[in-house]
């Protein structure tokens, strides 16, 4: 409450006048994002500290927003956005309060095999690449894996039948963002020569007599 004074004298006669002002404070806002860095695709929840407000307004700097006082966004960019929390007490005032979140774009990854297809034991060697991927995890369908950009892995298929194995590679970068990329290989049993005599017993050829 500021109280102001006005007083007046002419030389005939003095007086005095005042008027009280009430200013009412903004809220104190705050508010919470877990995590602050994350992937593409990966959900960030905000919690708001409301600080005396009666209702709340956020920006999450991708052209979306709410009104609710902790909501999930999902970033489908990569990039820093500047999330602004806005807030407005009973008598109207508002205030404001920012912070950034930066979202990473998860690696590109891709493979390159020279053939997808081939007789069992069938030796493929492998080359993974991406555009930013760091760490790179291959799982051959078979119950084995290895690491790294370059692997080399053979399939083998004792059956009759040609066996499908999905060969997967997982690539993530310094942030642990992740891509995956998946191929079929195919693997062909071994042909098996055999053959049955159709004769139950020898022939015996013998000279005509003329």
């Amino acid at each position: 409450m500021y109280t102001i004074e006005q007083s007046v004298n002419n030389g005939c006669r003095f007086d005095t006048t005042s008027v009280t002002i009430e200013v009412f404070g903004a809220p104190e806002l705050d508010f919470a994002a877990g995590p602050s860095s994350l992937c593409v695709n990966e959900s960030v929840s905000f919690d708001a500290e409301p600080g005396g407000a009666v209702s709340l307004s956020w920006d999450f700097g991708d052209g979306n927003g709410s009104s609710l006082s902790d909501p999930v966004h999902t970033y489908l960019q990569p990039g820093t956005f500047n999330v602004v929390l806005t807030g407005a007490g009973v008598n109207g005032c508002e205030s404001a309060v920012s912070q950034p979140v930066t979202v990473t774009g998860a690696p590109q990854a891709s493979v390159e095999v020279p053939d997808q297809g081939g007789c069992s034991p069938f030796t493929v060697a492998f080359s993974g690449s991406s555009d930013n991927g760091l760490f790179y995890a291959w799982d051959f369908g078979d119950g084995n894996t290895d690491v790294g950009e370059e692997a080399q892995h053979t399939f083998f298929n004792a059956g009759s039948e040609p066996l499908h194995y999905t060969v997967s590679l997982v690539v993530e970068n310094l942030q642990l963002c992740a891509d995956t990329v998946a191929m079929d290989i195919v693997v062909s049993p071994q042909p098996v020569s055999a053959f049955t005599s159709l004769l139950s017993k020898p022939v015996i050829s013998r000279p005509q007599s003329m």
